[in-house]
């Protein structure tokens, strides 16, 4: 990614790009999670960096998905001049969710898709599991049976405290998250689930489909929860295509 122009890891328009794919972080993790993110042709990839974690470590996590889909509503710079596609992980489909709802009351560019991988349909949500307040011991353990999380962060204490302390907070968050009745968004929704993925089946993800009025489509990429990290060449090759699906017809470059 070049051209940062905010804490939040925005980039300046790239010529010859025809659309933006916003990222948003799985819990605990960041913008660095979609650093080796490339597509041939002309898709712009943009992961925000959400406060408490990489330079932005000096700032607190937010405490509600409101919270933070206030905030990235007030980054204009995201949602202009390219048209986007908003794409979340776990965590990241729930805020990318929301904030596709969030938008439709703005004065900005609507999202052409809402892609969400590896979350069960929001309405789904369970706040009866309060993963943020494991014990270190068990939290560990969790982020073990998930996968994706290097052991060698797992055994460096202090890089090990610096995970805990985002990932506490963005577990609460979601933990507390509650569904509210609203119009159904306009735009597609496209599902991506991991075919090993324990937390996130294919018939939880199937729940989305009640929250567009337009398509729906689930894809199943190989691999666990993290499959955007072990199976990233599949992914980004699924995403290429679908993306494609979703421009097809827009005007040319801007």
């Amino acid at each position: 990614m070049t051209g940062v122009t905010t804490k939040w890891g925005v980039s300046k328009h790239c010529p010859g790009a025809k659309v933006r794919l916003l990222c948003l972080p799985y819990a605990g993790g960041g913008a660095r999670a979609y650093a080796g993110w490339k597509f041939d042709g002309d898709i712009q990839v943009t992961p925000l960096r959400l406060p408490g974690r990489e330079e932005r470590l000096d700032e607190l996590p937010y405490g509600s998905v409101d919270a933070a889909v206030e905030a990235i509503v007030s980054l204009k710079e995201v949602f202009e001049p390219l048209p986007y596609i908003i794409f979340g992980h776990s965590m990241g489909a729930i805020i990318g969710f929301e904030l596709a709802r969030a938008v439709r009351g703005c004065n900005c560019q609507q999202p052409l898709a809402l892609f969400v991988s590896g979350s069960p349909g929001p309405r789904s949500q369970k706040a009866d599991c309060r993963s943020s307040e494991l014990t270190e011991a068990d939290l560990v353990s969790k982020l073990r049976w998930l996968g994706g999380t290097p052991e060698i962060i797992l055994e460096d204490k202090d890089m090990l405290e610096m995970l805990l302390l985002s990932l506490r907070a963005d577990l609460a968050m979601i933990e507390n998250y509650k569904y509210r009745e609203a119009p159904l968004l306009e735009c597609p929704i496209f599902g991506f689930c991991g075919t090993e993925d324990r937390s996130a089946s294919r018939s939880s993800m199937q729940l989305w489909e009640h929250e567009t009025s337009a398509e729906f489509e689930v894809q199943l990429i190989p691999g666990g929860h993290f499959f955007l990290n072990s199976a990233r060449a599949v992914l980004l090759r699924v995403l290429a295509q679908s993306i494609a699906k979703v421009v097809s017809g827009l005007p040319g470059p801007r």
